[in-house]
């Protein structure tokens, strides 16, 4: 079983010159590498005299694995004593850090795949042979995030997560960077006073920087913006807004189907074909081509069958009008027309009353403001909305699940940054730190 030292000695990130012997022993599924590097004859550091070889001390490095298998460095390193004052030290290591034996190398490539969303750290840690609290330990000293710059644009919104909230609340926050396209914070707390508490610690040019930030119908975020962003359109996602009226629309069309036998055609058209009031992007066209109906024992298309349903009730009908004049409203109203259009809107939705859209209708009210605002089209005409947001908070949920929970909140903020912020890298140092949360000191034990 043949492998090149020159493959070797490249993968120890060293050259030939550094070594005065080294060799490889394959045995069952791991190579041996035993390396000693010529003598540097280094000066004491403490005095800056000669210094003498005292012995020698073997150290086990691991490194990554080579052409699949577990490779391990045994190296002998050198203890001087210096002349002068005696005092001993160690011959410096290059592949890696003192009493550590996992090299540089190895760390590097740990830290490159934490930012991977897919890999959880028992996967790391198997990949590379050591414990998942020694993948912990290199994340938590090498990749430390502080508080990011904002922008002119962020999005505020929130992820349901009891373990890693605060006790006050089960959400914690999400900050985004809408121009930059990054995830800008997370919050241990979506709390109205924990958001003042860290938008106040903010120098306050910075924040009159900001001009738009994006939020959902959560009232608290739209105080913090308005109080915080002075300068800001605050805009309500259109999305949402969407959302609620669908909820609304749903609710009615199930109410409805229950009326009617579950055997007759109107119970089927509601519960089998309920989509194509949910959705535009079927063909809509009378004259689209007709496919055979068992139910009613003709050719039917989705015009026809939609059209079915909607003579069913009046009531339907026109809540399915008022909810396509929204869609339309969030598709193509522009900076220009928004206010206009708007007021029509809810012209509309006041003027029919709908019992089940009494509470939208008082959305459209309370928020009209943020709702125009979501219009306007600041940067590469993407519209105002918190997409980017639910984007992140899904992408936070999976990686949250995938490593079956996660609870100390600092840890698993700074790893979600360094995934999905481009500008948070690593920096290697000697010294080692830990996220750990300080618990209460444990009891003593008594034995009955």
């Amino acid at each position: 079983y043949m492998i090149s030292n020159d493959f070797i000695i490249s993968s120890l990130n060293i050259t030939n010159d550094d070594i005065e012997d080294i060799d490889i022993i394959k045995s069952k599924d791991t190579l041996f590498i035993y390396l000693k590097l010529k003598d540097k004859h280094p000066v004491c550091p403490y005095c800056g005299f000669d210094a003498k070889i005292k012995d020698y001390k073997k150290q086990k490095i691991n490194i990554p694995d080579i052409v699949g298998l577990k490779a391990i460095v045994e190296l002998k390193r050198r203890r001087y004593v210096c002349k002068a004052c005696e005092k001993s030290f160690m011959e410096v290591n290059p592949l890696g850090i003192d009493n550590c034996n996992v090299s540089w190398l190895t760390i590097i490539k740990i830290l490159e795949e934490l930012r991977m969303p897919e890999e959880t750290y028992e996967s790391i840690a198997r990949r590379y042979h050591i414990s998942v609290s020694r993948v912990i330990r290199y994340l938590d000293s090498f990749i430390v995030v502080p508080r990011l710059p904002l922008n002119y644009s962020i999005g505020i919104d929130e992820l349901h997560s009891p373990k890693l909230a605060t006790r006050k609340s089960p959400y914690i926050a999400i900050l985004v960077d809408n121009v930059k396209r990054d995830l800008l914070d997370i919050l241990p707390s979506r709390n109205k006073e924990d958001l003042i508490r860290y938008f106040s610690a903010i120098p306050k040019e910075e924040r009159l920087m900001v001009k738009y930030v994006t939020i959902d119908f959560w009232e608290p975020y739209r105080d913090i913006a308005n109080t915080w962003f002075p300068n800001a359109l605050v805009a309500a996602d259109p999305f949402h807004l969407m959302e609620i009226l669908s909820r609304a629309f749903s609710a009615y069309r199930v109410s409805l189907m229950n009326r009617y036998d579950k055997h007759s055609r109107a119970y089927y058209l509601l519960k089998k074909w309920h989509y194509l009031l949910e959705s535009d992007k079927y063909d809509f066209d009378p004259g689209a081509r007709k496919k055979y109906n068992k139910t009613f024992d003709m050719y039917l298309n989705y015009y026809d069958l939609r059209k079915m349903i909607l003579n069913l009730d009046i009531t339907l009908y026109k809540a399915y009008e008022l909810k396509c004049e929204v869609q339309e409203f969030i598709r193509s109203a522009t900076s220009d027309d928004a206010r206009e259009r708007f007021n029509s809107l809810l012209k509309d939705f006041e003027d029919e009353n709908l019992p089940l859209y009494r509470s939208f209708t008082a959305v459209l009210k309370n928020w009209k403001e943020e709702i125009i605002n979501s219009c306007d089209r600041p940067y590469n005409s993407h519209k105002q909305s918190n997409s980017l947001a639910e984007y992140y908070n899904g992408r936070i949920g999976e990686v949250i699940d995938r490593a079956n929970g996660l609870v100390n909140f600092e840890r698993t903020r700074a790893r979600l940054l360094y995934m999905f912020n481009k500008s948070v890298n690593y920096s290697l140092s000697k010294d080692f730190s830990s996220y750990k949360t300080k618990g209460k000191k444990r009891g003593k034990y008594h034995k009955d």
